[in-house]
């Protein structure tokens, strides 16, 4: 067996237990316990040279696995690493692609409940595992405003508390009843006017104000949601999510902050990434998407099917949801190549267990051609544009007069 410490790091009490009566059968007496990151960093930190090995549970209180793996990184270390778990395999298969590419010893996976075969045989097993070193190109961001839209602008609007949060229904595409609202931003300009954000967000992005902007919408779509959910059976709320808020590894601690705050569940919040942005640096999005996973919070590949490595995506991604982007949608009526698009892209979702959502949804025809082909959500322009706190209010009020029923025979009709 091993001559040095094994490190156990797991939060429940009875399978540390469990672990080290199986090591000990195995002959292996040197044996390490942490409840957390935390913990096994501190450890770690002191018993560095005298660990062999290191058997780690992912979904922690305090410092998760994906956290504690990233700091081990940063020490440089080649301790052989295994990962402890019975989280969903596409999640595991995302953060085991982010171990190796962040350059650690990769030995396996175990999953939970552990056999003490398996846990025999993975430690006596040297597993080859080719470690990729892949470092993002760092680009240099351009600081030039949009239009006349300056940095300077955008700055004070933040401030003032001008961005607000609107939120746009979304619809369950075999019911047709609300079953969820994407929030979007809207810029009331005390002398422009409305301005929406493909005017804004780029300037945000390209000056370091997009993660206060995104905070800002974040507490705003979660304080509307709160009072509106209790109106519905059940309900989502979807946030968009700059591909630069990736490079914020405390990005989960904080969203979930403002959940507690708001005493939403994390189950009831998607957040939706552009998959075209993705690859900007692949490491940190990946961190922080995984972390994200763990805690509950669903994610959505956006704009699916307008970048160039829309399938590498979804398989490198811990994704619950993939959604159509509108240029498909709005085309279904009169381009066979836009239908042959989403159908494929729907049977694609349903065998990898995802939900699709289709946007950009404005015509009877365009919602036939949608449910018939297995989309799960609907979102557009014939069921709501995007209204502010006060008019969704209203807006599902006024459908409680209109059954699900009653549209779905107006459809059909």
């Amino acid at each position: 067996m091993i001559d040095k410490f094994i490190l156990v790091v797991d939060d429940d009490p009875l399978l540390r237990k469990i672990l080290a009566r199986m090591l000990k059968d195995l002959g292996q007496h040197k044996v390490l316990i942490a409840i957390d990151g935390f913990a096994a960093m501190d450890l770690v930190t002191k018993h560095g040279n005298d660990i062999g090995f290191i058997l780690s549970d992912l979904k922690m209180p305090g410092m998760d696995g994906v956290e504690f793996f990233r700091h081990l990184a940063e020490l440089e270390t080649q301790i052989p690493l295994a990962i402890m778990t019975g989280t969903d395999s596409r999640l595991v298969e995302s953060i085991v692609e982010l171990t190796i590419r962040r350059g650690l010893n990769y030995k396996g996976t175990l999953t939970k409940p552990v056999s003490q075969y398996a846990l025999a045989s993975l430690l006596q097993t040297q597993i080859t595992v080719t470690t990729v070193s892949e470092k993002a190109t760092v680009t240099n961001i351009s600081r030039t405003a949009v239009s006349e839209i300056t940095v300077a602008m955008l700055g004070k609007a933040i401030i003032r508390d001008e961005i607000e949060c609107y939120l746009q229904p979304q619809i369950d595409a075999k019911t047709l009843d609300v079953i969820g609202f994407e929030a979007l931003a809207r810029w009331h300009h005390p002398e422009l006017g409305l301005i929406m954000p493909d005017r804004f967000i780029t300037v945000a992005e390209n000056n370091f104000l997009i993660d206060e902007l995104t905070f800002q919408i974040f507490r705003k779509g979660l304080e509307s949601f709160r009072k509106i959910k209790s109106k519905l059976d059940y309900a989502t709320i979807s946030f968009n999510l700059s591909s630069n808020s990736l490079n914020n590894t405390e990005l989960p601690e904080i969203l979930s902050d403002l959940l507690y705050e708001n005493k939403i569940q994390f189950s009831e919040v998607v957040i939706e990434i552009t998959e075209s942005k993705l690859s900007l640096d692949f490491v940190n999005s990946l961190d922080v998407m995984t972390r994200l996973s763990l805690k509950g919070f669903n994610l959505s590949i956006d704009d699916f099917g307008t970048g160039f490595s829309s399938l590498e995506q979804l398989q490198k991604f811990p994704f619950t949801e993939l959604k159509i982007d509108r240029v498909f949608t709005q085309n279904l009526d009169i381009s066979p190549t836009s239908q042959l698009l989403v159908e494929s892209s729907v049977r694609l979702a349903q065998k990898m267990g995802l939900k699709v959502v289709a946007e950009g949804v404005e015509t009877e025809q365009q919602i036939s051609q949608l449910r018939s082909m297995g989309c799960d959500i609907l979102q557009g322009f014939y069921f709501s544009k995007a209204l502010d706190s006060k008019q969704i209010e209203i807006w599902l009020n006024n459908r409680k007069n209109t059954t699900s029923l009653d549209i779905s025979q107006t459809l059909s009709t």
